[in-house]
């Protein structure tokens, strides 16, 4: 493998300046999906097919004396 620092020796600073440009606005594209979309959250396969909803707070609740 190449030695980094001289990796970039081929290039001009015009282009280098290109190129960090370039990187800048796709982080920024990036980041701006991840914005929009929100935060997801997994939920197992398991619980999406689950026919009662609740029945583990009804447990836990009678459990405890409420």
């Amino acid at each position: 493998m190449e030695d980094p620092e001289r990796m970039f020796a081929y290039f001009r600073n015009s282009e280098l300046g290109i190129i960090a440009l370039a990187l800048d606005e796709e982080e920024e594209k990036v980041e701006k999906r991840r914005q929009k979309r929100g935060r997801r959250k997994s939920v197992h396969s398991t619980w999406k097919t689950r026919p009662v909803q609740g029945e583990f707070l009804d447990a836990v609740s009678s459990s405890h004396g409420r």
